[in-house]
């Protein structure tokens, strides 16, 4: 859980945002379809909370990977 905290904290302060940004995709990879697989689910309703679930992480993978087309260093980083 500390790692997550660290990976998410040098995105907030722009310290070295692209390693931050590639340690969270991986992990946002393997969470997403390792537990979130709604196309194993047979319940309908636990089936919807999964794609949900998923679908989040999705968008969250798509905006760490939009943070990486920013040019570096960030204005209010402190990786300047």
């Amino acid at each position: 859980m500390a790692t997550f905290f660290l990976r998410g904290l040098s995105l907030l302060l722009g310290y070295h945002p692209t390693i931050g940004a590639g340690l969270l995709v991986i992990f946002l990879l393997g969470v997403s379809f390792g537990i979130h697989n709604f196309w194993t689910v047979q319940d309908q309703q636990a089936k919807l909370g999964e794609m949900t679930n998923f679908l989040k992480n999705m968008a969250i993978l798509g905006l760490l990977l939009m943070t990486l087309a920013i040019p570096r260093p960030w204005l209010l980083s402190l990786g300047r």
